[in-house]
């Protein structure tokens, strides 16, 4: 049995409204997040190299979610930062 989740979405959401977009050159990896209902962060990830290439994730919270990205190389690499929201950058963004 799964467990279901009521999220909150804009009816439109893209890297402005985002809280982080970062994308690799050739496209091969793409990192999409937005903050939603009650603090959660939503996160649309591809990734060619993996198996599936493509997710969407759900954080209860930006603590979460900064765990789970600090120490990924790719996502932190200021090379392939798109956008990001000032306030995120005022908690240390990038992090490695």
């Amino acid at each position: 049995m799964r467990n279901t989740i009521n999220v909150n979405l804009s009816k439109y959401m893209d890297e402005k409204t985002g809280l982080l977009t970062v994308r690799e050159w050739d496209n091969s990896k793409i990192h999409q997040s937005w903050k939603i209902n009650e603090g959660r962060i939503i996160v649309f990830e591809s990734n060619l190299e993996d198996f599936p290439a493509n997710a969407l994730l759900l954080f209860e919270d930006i603590d979460e979610y900064i765990e789970a990205i600090k120490d990924v190389r790719w996502i932190n690499c200021e090379d392939f930062i798109i956008n990001h929201s000032e306030d995120f950058r005022k908690m240390g963004f990038p992090f490695s």
